[in-house]
């Protein structure tokens, strides 16, 4: 059972290193993470929750993102350059989402 969490961990590693050269993944890292899954004997039930959750909070992070943008985007609407109040209330929002 050890071994087949070690397995996961390892499968999991390997998909998050993945996705962060390129997200969303193209054909070529598929099939570069379907032979690592076969390589690792893991069957799709097991990989599948992985792949969700890291899925999951990278679409979440996206997200953060774009809302982000479009906040920022109206305020330098508004005003621009922006003033050091704005800047500030700006790098304030952007460390409490992350």
């Amino acid at each position: 059972m050890e071994a087949y969490r070690q397995k996961l961990q390892q499968y999991e590693q390997i998909f998050t290193r993945a996705t962060q050269q390129e997200y969303p993944l193209g054909e070529v890292k598929r099939n570069e993470l379907r032979q690592e899954q076969q390589n690792l004997s893991l069957k799709n039930e097991d990989i599948v929750p992985i792949e969700t959750r890291i899925t999951a909070e990278i679409e979440a992070y996206l997200q953060k993102i774009q809302q982000y943008e479009q906040v920022f985007i109206r305020a330098t609407q508004q005003q621009y350059p922006l003033s050091t109040i704005q800047r500030i209330c700006f790098t304030i929002r952007r460390t409490k989402s992350m």
